[in-house]
């Protein structure tokens, strides 16, 4: 029987923190290998993405936003979270 997404999530949380963290682990490592056996094409793809938000921020499509504004709008959403 092949479990449902949301079923094997809700079994994967009610595992112990060591438990989960070598699921997380075998899934990462399994990506990994699916990665390179499609001959990098995830790598790939993100190497497009990064060259193209560089471009964009290059050529003043863009704009950064500065650290502070970013750490402190994660603040607000993790208390708010608590």
């Amino acid at each position: 029987m092949v479990a449902d997404v949301s079923e094997v999530i809700g079994a994967a949380l009610a595992l112990s923190v060591s438990d989960r963290e070598t699921l997380v682990h075998r899934v990462s490592v399994s990506l990994d290998r699916d990665s390179k056996a499609q001959g990098g094409a995830v790598a790939a793809a993100w190497d497009d993405e990064i060259a193209s938000r560089v471009n964009e921020i290059c050529s003043g499509q863009v704009q950064g936003i500065p650290w502070e504004q970013v750490k402190a709008a994660a603040d607000q959403v993790a208390a708010v979270a608590r």
